[in-house]
């Protein structure tokens, strides 16, 4: 739902220099962007040269990143990670806490056997989640995500905001408000997602065959703290 002002909504942050910055140390020929969504990122790394393949199951998403898209640098893909093949990438990431959508134990095993496999050897897994004790669903109010915005599709005046509806750690569900303020139509949708263990997800990459190469943490070249808001992970096949 609305994904015409996703890039409104999340312009170009520090977790995208980090991924970059990343990127540019591992120098990879072959990247897939698992989760692409409008494809801010994967379109600023194909602009600087690098090959990529933009992979999100939302054909809306994947429609919007296509015209953005007026090079044709990227190739894009409508799917999951059933998707990625075998041996095709250096890198496969996921980034905005995409990870967090796997929310259950079958599906974040699966999605992880199948990077594995997608990856050549040497290859990484790059990705990043919120750390369930920095307790981040206590600021999905209103009052602390109100924000307004264009939609540059319709014109419309939008505002949007998030309310935690329920915490059963690890899973925690939230439904976003959109609010035309032209029409006062208020629509609503529901998510839920999985706050992992930094442990976990260590035993959880092993498991699947990885290396683990570094935890960071809040976007800096340093081990993660065990307070640290966000979780870096990379990880080497």
């Amino acid at each position: 739902m609305f994904e015409s002002i996703y890039d409104q909504l999340n312009r170009w942050g520090k977790d995208d220099t980090f991924f970059v910055r990343i990127i540019e140390r591992i120098k990879p020929d072959g990247i897939a962007d698992l989760g692409c969504g409008t494809g801010r990122l994967t379109l600023h790394l194909a602009g600087k040269g690098y090959h990529v393949t933009g992979l999100d199951p939302d054909e809306a998403s994947n429609r919007i990143a296509k015209q953005k898209d007026t090079e044709n640098a990227v190739l894009w893909e409508v799917g999951t990670s059933e998707k990625l093949g075998a041996e095709r990438f250096d890198v496969v990431m996921m980034t905005s806490n995409v990870a967090q959508v796997f929310a259950t134990d079958a599906e974040w095993t699966a999605t992880l056997h199948n990077i594995f496999q997608s990856l050549r050897p040497g290859g990484y897994l790059l990705f990043d989640t919120r750390n369930p004790l920095a307790r981040a669903w206590e600021r999905w109010t209103k009052e602390h995500s109100l924000r307004e915005v264009v939609d540059p599709a319709t014109k419309a005046n939008i505002r949007t905001w998030h309310e935690t509806t329920s915490v059963h750690l690890p899973l925690v569900t939230y439904d976003t408000f959109y609010e035309n303020l032209d029409t006062h139509e208020v629509r609503s949708e529901d998510d839920t997602l999985i706050f992992r263990e930094r442990e976990t997800l260590r035993q959880d990459l092993l498991a699947a065959g990885f290396q683990l190469v570094n935890i960071y943490g809040d976007w800096e070249f340093q081990q993660a703290g065990l307070h640290a808001k966000s979780f870096i992970f990379a990880a080497k096949k």
